[in-house]
């Protein structure tokens, strides 16, 4: 089992409640019954939206109903807000939301590492993933950035880690620099502003506000890390500012080393360091940037970022597959203009036949048919592309003859089979859409193994 994580008396010392009797030691901290592990602690959210949440509606389960599957999963406790009887010891809090970012907190309190704290519209989990890697640091898997994963992420923090590196993502004004608030990094990310959540926000001026309020967290003599073009007037001028880019004014500078931008030359303050790019393509390129930044930020070598030759993309993010003589590059978990409008023209780049999987991509405001039309101009070049939904429709009215295959109004067996009839030794496929598309249907992994 992994090493105590919470022991009885802090674990209660952190909420605040009276210790009922001897617990166990916690080793984990879950909030999802179906995938705890054995000598977790189990958090019983209820579902609701509350004050913590400021904007959309909460999942409609309540967490309570799920204790007694907990226990027989092996949770060794539970915190809960309500009477409820589960045969393990309960930790009984006023609300379960408040006590997960006590929890977090002390966390936090307790911690003696670097933390960072990554946002931005796309690459934050790639580049969370990234910055753990080069300074054997601490990560969540997956993208636990909300107001429940961000707190649940600092619980699961180990106390003994070189560093913490923290994902804070949003949906609507005001919700990053609480969270920032929470994580109080010593050096914040801010990855990049483009044109998401233009629905909640109405504009990338506003996305690129609210993605610099991460500062409001940051501890004193806290750096800001950032694209060399990105506006900062807005931040206060007591913070320090460290920038990436390819511009020789830049702290980092990005330098490709081949064309396809597998490799690239990094140089900070006279030093510099051949970095691999996981994936390829420039925009991950600019993500290796930002993460050797924010290393160096925080006190690191910036020879470090050699160890990201050992390092694979997340789930979602651009992973590549071969299954059947076919590359299948999953993109699934999310889409926007610029990261949609990136990946294909990576694709566009390879030997073969270059194929498309296009979902629609969500929450773009008022904007939102005209970015599909335009998206058919990058996928011109292709040699086949396929679209789902009902925006993705658009894109493909737009294509040129010979490129749009067919229309799906949503995921479904006729489209696996229509993919399955056409796809052929040699070929690569990517599979791009926002996340209810094709990711939290495990689309990919179904054409994978009908493929196989």
């Amino acid at each position: 089992m992994a090493s105590v994580l919470w022991g009885w008396e802090e674990l209660c010392g952190a909420l605040n409640v009276q210790s009922q009797g001897t617990g166990s030691d916690v080793h984990a901290v879950s909030i999802d019954s179906r995938t705890l592990r054995p000598g977790s602690l189990f958090v019983a959210l209820d579902g609701s939206s509350g004050p913590l949440l400021t904007a959309g509606k909460g999942t409609g389960n309540d967490g309570h109903d799920f204790v007694p599957q907990a226990a027989d999963k092996g949770a060794v406790a539970a915190m809960v807000h309500k009477d409820i009887d589960a045969g393990i010891p309960l930790l009984r809090v006023k609300e379960t939301r408040e006590g997960l970012w006590c929890l977090g907190r002390s966390a936090r309190e307790r911690f003696e590492g670097v933390v960072f704290a990554v946002t931005g519209s796309a690459g934050k989990t790639t580049a969370k993933s990234m910055l753990a890697q080069v300074t054997r640091g601490f990560a969540t898997s997956g993208s636990l950035n909300n107001v429940w994963g961000l707190p649940l992420s600092l619980a699961l923090t180990h106390r003994d880690a070189l560093s913490a590196v923290l994902e804070i993502g949003m949906n609507a004004p005001g919700e990053i620099a609480p969270l920032s608030r929470l994580a109080r990094p010593q050096v914040a990310l801010v990855l990049n502003a483009l044109p998401v959540h233009l629905q909640g926000l109405g504009s990338v001026d506003a996305v690129r506000l609210e993605k610099l309020s991460i500062c409001e967290g940051l501890e004193e003599g806290g750096t800001l890390v950032v694209p060399e073009d990105l506006d900062t007037g807005s931040v206060d001028r007591r913070v320090t500012l460290f920038r990436f880019g390819r511009s020789t004014e830049s702290d980092v500078i990005l330098k490709p080393l081949d064309g396809n931008w597998q490799s690239v030359e990094l140089r900070c303050a006279g030093e510099t360091c051949k970095v691999p790019v996981p994936g390829g393509g420039e925009h991950r390129a600019q993500t290796v940037a930002a993460v050797g930044a924010c290393a160096v930020a925080g006190g690191f070598p910036l020879s470090c970022m050699k160890r990201l030759k050992n390092v694979g993309l997340p789930a979602g993010r651009g992973r590549e597959m071969r299954v059947a003589g076919i590359s299948i590059i999953d993109d699934s978990y999310n889409a926007n203009p610029v990261s949609t409008a990136y990946a294909i023209e990576q694709l566009a780049a390879r030997q073969g036949r270059r194929l498309a999987l296009l979902g629609d991509m969500l929450e773009l405001g008022d904007g939102e048919v005209q970015a599909h039309i335009e998206l058919a101009k990058v996928a011109a070049p292709l040699d086949g592309v396929w679209c789902v939904g009902k925006l993705a429709q658009h894109t493909f009215e737009q294509l040129p003859p010979g490129v749009g295959r067919k229309t799906y109004a949503e995921v479904d067996e006729a489209l696996l089979d229509d993919l399955c009839a056409e796809l052929e030794e040699g070929d690569t496929l990517l599979v791009k859409g926002s996340n209810r598309i094709f990711w939290s249907r495990g689309f990919v992994k179904a054409l994978v193994e009908r493929l196989g």
